[in-house]
């Protein structure tokens, strides 16, 4: 209907749309967990998104997507949130990693973990059924097969390769140490959903850290969603307790 010139301007679009919605459930989050709102502004500055939006990826969307999940879900709306998470894991489908943390976040009621669940697991399979039929393939196992052992494709890149290379990665997996590290001592709904990103960063292989622009990508659900701990826990701390709380009685 819009010929060439929407097609042209779609993406642009699409991705500006994505990084408001993004700050703004950025926001939403950090206040919720006592921080000040302002700090919604971090999502901006995410290194993994600038790259995905240079090369015209997806991936501005679908982190954007899956933070407003983890804001929903603090918020208590289930029904929404499993919503949003499943269009998180249909722009890309590793931000099933987030929904598998918020349904384990909110395993202690069933009746909740249900909405939050259902909607990215119907996700998975409709997409994973739709590609089977259409290419012959499962898309659940693509790309797994490239996966290493614990740390055996970024410690060739730390010691052989060049130094932005080695420095990212080890910023990385700091964040990701760090993120872990949290997630035991003081879990919270966020760091629930940041867990698995952390997790898999040890066991992606060499090319995605050779190349420091995949490496930044990878990280970047876990620089959103750690920046919000990060900022919230240091705000709170000086000026009030955390807001979130457990799930209110039906």
């Amino acid at each position: 209907m819009f010929g060439s010139w929407g097609v042209v301007w779609a993406f642009p679009v699409v991705m500006v749309l994505a990084v408001m919605v993004g700050a703004w459930a950025t926001a939403g989050l950090v206040e919720r967990m006592g921080g000040s709102p302002w700090f919604g502004i971090a999502f901006l500055f995410n290194p993994g998104l600038f790259y995905s939006y240079r090369r015209g990826t997806v991936d501005v969307a679908a982190v954007a997507l899956l933070v407003l999940g983890v804001y929903l879900v603090s918020l208590h709306r289930y029904r929404p949130a499993g919503l949003t998470l499943a269009a998180a894991v249909l722009a890309k489908e590793v931000m099933v990693l987030g929904a598998i943390g918020l349904a384990l976040h909110v395993r202690r009621d069933g009746r909740r973990v249900i909405p939050v669940a259902a909607g990215p697991a119907v996700a998975v399979l409709v997409w994973g059924v739709y590609v089977r039929l259409r290419l012959g393939e499962a898309a659940w196992t693509t790309g797994v097969d490239t996966l290493t052992g614990p740390f055996q494709g970024v410690i060739p890149v730390v010691i052989g390769y060049p130094a932005v290379s080695s420095v990212v990665a080890l910023v990385v997996l700091g964040w990701a140490g760090l993120t872990v590290i949290q997630a035991v001592r003081q879990p919270n709904v966020a760091l629930s959903a940041a867990l698995g990103f952390a997790l898999l960063l040890p066991v992606l292989p060499e090319a995605v850290w050779v190349g420091y622009v995949d490496a930044w990508r990878a990280a970047a659900p876990l620089y959103a969603l750690g920046v919000v701990c990060v900022v919230s826990s240091r705000a709170g701390s000086r000026r009030r307790p955390a807001r979130e709380t457990e799930p209110a009685p039906a």
